[in-house]
């Protein structure tokens, strides 16, 4: 299933009033826990990347315990690399849900 919310502009994201961001970033912290997710975003220099990423059965992360959450980015479980990453939400450019 293809899922490209409205916050696909990045622009759009940013004008979204905090409630919206909020709740924008539950229900894909909330999708992330359920299953597999590709993620396309723009990384901070500038080029594309696609990532299949989750937030199930992931390995803890160490060292990480006292890290604060950010409401800026989002860190996920890489599928390919094996290993932790992160997106900034306002980069995301389409979101990509498997399907059943």
């Amino acid at each position: 299933m293809d899922i490209t919310p409205d916050v696909a502009n990045p622009s759009l994201y940013t004008s979204m009033t905090d409630q919206d961001q909020e709740a924008f970033r539950d229900w894909l912290r909330g999708l992330l826990l359920e299953q597999e997710v590709t993620i396309e975003f723009m990384k901070k220099d500038g080029s594309a990347r696609t990532m299949r990423c989750t937030l199930r059965d992931t390995p803890v992360s160490e060292g990480n315990s006292n890290r604060q959450p950010s409401i800026s980015s989002l860190s996920v479980w890489d599928l390919d690399a094996q290993a932790w990453r992160s997106f900034c939400w306002d980069r995301i450019q389409s979101i990509q849900a498997q399907t059943a």
